[in-house]
C-alpha cells in the first residue's frame, strides 16, 4: 500500500434541465467531436438543475476552454454559450467568443462561433460515452485525448548529508493546475528498494484512470472549471536508520470547497517499513488500532493532559482544540517528538505541532518504543560527530 491517501471524489446525482430528474436530457447534451472552423475539437455539454456547464479543447493544444450559457439571468437557457466563463456565478466577458445558432439533427450538432466581426462554422458528431452513468464532461471519452504520456524529470539533492533524487512529473502544460513530485533515496538494500517502491507509487505511470485526470474532469463537470491537483512528497529528516517525509495533498475535485491534507511519515531504513510513532507509546498514553492498513490512534487521558498543557494556540478560535480532539498523529524531529491533531477540514487552520523533548515523553513509551527512540537519538549524536 502506498503512503498516499485515497482521494474520494464527491459525486452527485445528475439531472436534466427539466423539473423532473426522469425527463430525457436535452438533445445537445453529450460528448461531441468535430471542428470549429477547420480546427479539430472535443466538446462536452451537459444540463443540470444547478445550471448548464460545458467545455471543449482543440486537439492540437489540449487546454480546456470553459463554456457556460451566456444569459446570466437564466443559467438553464442554453441557446447561446459563452467561452471562458468559469463556474456558476462568474461574470462573463462579453468580448469572449460566443456559440450561437445551436441545432441538433440526429447525431450531429451545428452552431456558429463568433468573436468581434469574425464567424466560424461549428460542425460536431456525437461520441458515445464510456460510462453511461457519468456526466459528459467527466467521462473518459471526453478527456482521453488530453491524457498524454507522463514524463519524469530528476534532480539530485542532499538532506542531512544524505543524497536522494527528486522526481517531478510533467503531465503536459494543458493540465494547468496539476503538480506531482516524489523522491527516491540512495542505496540498493531490500529496505531501500521497498521504500522507493512505495514512494514511486505516488506518481502514476500513465494518465489513464489516474486521480489527477479524474479530479480535473470532475470539477469541470460539477463546477464549470478545471480542477486542481497537487501531490508533493519530500524528505524533511534523514539519519542513518530513520527518515521522515512530508506529504502535501491539495485538490479541488468538485466538492463544496478545496481540500488540503498535510501529513508526515516516519520510515525505518533498516526494515523498509513506515512506522506510526504513536504505536511506540504504552497503553496509558494511546490506544492504537488498525483498519484497512491504516493506523487509528486515540490519545488517552494521561497523555492528553500533557498535550493540553503544551498546546501552543491560545487564541479564541483554536484555544480548546487540544481539549476536544482525541485523534492525533506523531513524528520524529531533531528536537523531540512532534504530535499534531487530526482535524476536519473546517478546523484545519488550527493544526499545530506540540513538540515534546525526548526525555519528556520517554516514561510514556513501551519497551519497543524506547528501543526505537534510543536508536534514533544515537543517530542524532552520530550526526553531530561528523
Amino acid at each position: 500500500m502506498g503512503v498516499s491517501k485515497q482521494i474520494v471524489l464527491l459525486y452527485v446525482a445528475f439531472s436534466s434541465v427539466a423539473a423532473s430528474a426522469s425527463t430525457a436530457p436535452p438533445a445537445w447534451q453529450g460528448i461531441w467531436r468535430g471542428t470549429v472552423g477547420a480546427s479539430p475539437v472535443q466538446v462536452c455539454l451537459q444540463g443540470s438543475t444547478f445550471g448548464n456547464t460545458g467545455g471543449y479543447y482543440y486537439t492540437k493544444h489540449l487546454k480546456i476552454i470553459n463554456l457556460a450559457p451566456s444569459n446570466a439571468a437564466d443559467r438553464h437557457d442554453a441557446r447561446e454559450w459563452r467561452e471562458g466563463r468559469e463556474g456558476r456565478g462568474y461574470r462573463e466577458n462579453p468580448k469572449n467568443p460566443l456559440w450561437t445558432n445551436i441545432a441538433v439533427n440526429g447525431e450531429k450538432l451545428t452552431a456558429t462561433w463568433s468573436q468581434g466581426g469574425k464567424a466560424l462554422p461549428i460542425s460536431l458528431e456525437r461520441v458515445a460515452q464510456t460510462d453511461s452513468d457519468a456526466r459528459p464532461c467527466s467521462d473518459t471519452a471526453f478527456r482521453s485525448l488530453r491524457e498524454t504520456p507522463i514524463k519524469l524529470s530528476t534532480q539530485r539533492k542532499v538532506i542531512d548529508g544524505q543524497g536522494y533524487t527528486s522526481l517531478k512529473a510533467d503531465v503536459g502544460t494543458h493540465f494547468r493546475w496539476v503538480a506531482m513530485s516524489t523522491f527516491q533515496i540512495d542505496g540498493n538494500t531490500p529496505a531501500v528498494r521497498n521504500i522507493n517502491t512505495e514512494l514511486r507509487r505516488e506518481i502514476p505511470t500513465e494518465p489513464q484512470h489516474s486521480e489527477y485526470s479524474s479530479c480535473v474532469a470532475e470539477n469541470l463537470s460539477m463546477n464549470g472549471s478545471e480542477g486542481e491537483y497537487e501531490a508533493i512528497f519530500e524528505p524533511v529528516l534523514m539519519t542513518k536508520r530513520w527518515m521522515v517525509s512530508k506529504h502535501r495533498f491539495s485538490y479541488t475535485c468538485g466538492g463544496a470547497h478545496p481540500n488540503v491534507d498535510l501529513f508526515w511519515t516516519t520510515w525505518n531504513l533498516n526494515t523498509g517499513q513506515s512506522e506510526d510513532v504513536l504505536t511506540w507509546f504504552n497503553r496509558e498514553a494511546a490506544e492504537v488500532t488498525t483498519k484497512d492498513g491504516y493506523y487509528y490512534a486515540k490519545i488517552l487521558p494521561r497523555f492528553k493532559k500533557l498535550l493540553e498543557k503544551k498546546w501552543p494556540r491560545k487564541d479564541e478560535d483554536c484555544g480548546d482544540t487540544a481539549e476536544v480532539t482525541d485523534a492525533w498523529s506523531a513524528r520524529l524531529t531533531r528536537q523531540g517528538i512532534a504530535v499534531w491533531p487530526i482535524l476536519p477540514h473546517v478546523a484545519l487552520a488550527c493544526t499545530e505541532d506540540v513538540v515534546f523533548t525526548f526525555d519528556e515523553l520517554e516514561f510514556l513509551l513501551n519497551t519497543t518504543g524506547k528501543a526505537k527512540l534510543a536508536s534514533f537519538r544515537a543517530d542524532l549524536v552520530g550526526d553531530k560527530r561528523k
